[in-house]
């Protein structure tokens, strides 16, 4: 569901920004190169090679000190509706890291996500509204690709089935299961999730083809599937 490079080992470190001294998660993978990212509540990550040193990491963070305070002043300066937005004109937000958006001008669409950051290319003359939605699409079609993994096999895991599944914009749920059909629903915003996001709401809907209710024994039947569920709707909260 999540191609990036798997985290080998992980540590935090203080660095001094001026008025603040902020801690940085230091994720250290098998990687080429230093990339720094802001992620949601403000949290700084740095992905460096595995045998990369603190003073080197020190003076990455030092090289890109004024596109830090940029970003860390734009996301407090966000409202709270903007700050909901899995898309913005700088950045996309994709299974839970913020991705810095860079648009090139040329000749047709086209969406390319890395551990860099993210590039949208688009006619110079597009709108900032057919960009938007062109991403859209973009990520609907990663979503719609991650369900058609993850939904299989958690219907395996707890011997249900699914007749059908969609994808659309909801407005105040993350999914919904239809028990007359079969059919579950899936919020497109879970695309700017944490990836076990998507399996809770997964085993969420699955749990009400058994029982078409919020009883205990629905929330029983979820947590002898996944333990954790509880921990991670606190963390949908954040989204």
């Amino acid at each position: 569901m999540n191609h990036r490079t798997r985290v080998l080992n992980s540590e935090t470190l203080q660095f001094d920004l001026g008025a603040q001294t902020i801690p940085v998660i230091v994720e250290r993978k098998r990687i080429r190169h230093i990339y720094l990212y802001v992620k949601s509540a403000g949290r700084v990550v740095i992905s460096a090679p595995v045998g990369s040193t603190e003073e080197e990491i020190r003076r990455f963070l030092t090289e890109k000190r004024g596109w830090l305070e940029k970003n860390l002043r734009n996301m407090r300066e966000q409202t709270p509706k903007e700050a909901e937005s899995y898309i913005t004109e700088e950045r996309i937000l994709l299974w839970g890291e913020a991705h810095p958006l860079t648009y090139l001008p040329d000749k047709r669409f086209s969406l390319s996500v890395r551990e860099q950051g993210a590039v949208l290319t688009a006619p110079p003359d597009s709108s900032r509204k057919a960009r938007e939605d062109f991403i859209k699409k973009q990520l609907r079609m990663r979503l719609h690709r991650a369900v058609a993994i993850r939904l299989p096999f958690w219907e395996g895991q707890m011997r249900l089935h699914a007749r059908a599944f969609t994808i659309r914009d909801m407005k105040s749920r993350w999914g919904s299961c239809n028990t007359g059909t079969g059919k579950i629903t899936f919020h497109l915003q879970l695309i700017s999730m944490p990836p076990e996001c998507l399996d809770y709401v997964i085993v969420h809907e699955l749990s009400h083809l058994v029982y078409p209710n919020h009883s205990p024994a629905f929330w029983a039947h979820v947590a002898a599937f996944l333990p954790a569920y509880k921990e991670i709707r606190k963390r949908m909260k954040d989204y």
